[in-house]
């Protein structure tokens, strides 16, 4: 299937670029993502009206990739007063490291000691 690229895809090419890719490809990846069009004549002359803001669209979003902002699907992500992604219990990243943050790492004893709880290595398997 024949496709417009309306934004740059690795190993695929450029945006405006039309490039033949495999049905599924496209059906279930690239056109339901809005990442591209079907090549056909009236679908040209629609990307080449709206070039300059397709092209103007992925500028900004590469900037903002670049300044490292949080952005999730095409939005910037939004933190409540604690620092934390809304909805997402974990504590905001960097905030807490190691064990203050409950990772606790028991060494070779770490999960199964905590299936076998204290029975100690002679008391498995024996019931």
């Amino acid at each position: 299937m024949d496709i417009i690229l309306l934004e740059r895809i690795e190993k695929l090419g450029q945006i405006g670029d039309v490039v033949s890719v495999k049905d599924g490809y496209a059906r279930n990846y690239l056109l339901p993502n809005k990442k591209a069009l079907r090549a056909n004549e009236a679908n040209r002359k629609v990307f080449e009206a709206n070039r300059a803001r397709i092209e103007a669209e992925n500028a900004a979003r590469r900037d903002e990739a670049a300044r490292g902002r949080p952005v999730a699907g095409g939005r910037e992500c939004r933190r409540g007063a604690e620092g934390r992604v809304r909805g997402h219990p974990a504590p905001a990243l960097g905030d807490l490291s190691g064990e203050e943050a409950g990772n606790k790492h028991d060494g070779a004893r770490g999960t199964r000691a905590a299936r076998r709880g204290d029975r100690g290595a002679a008391a498995v398997g024996k019931r």
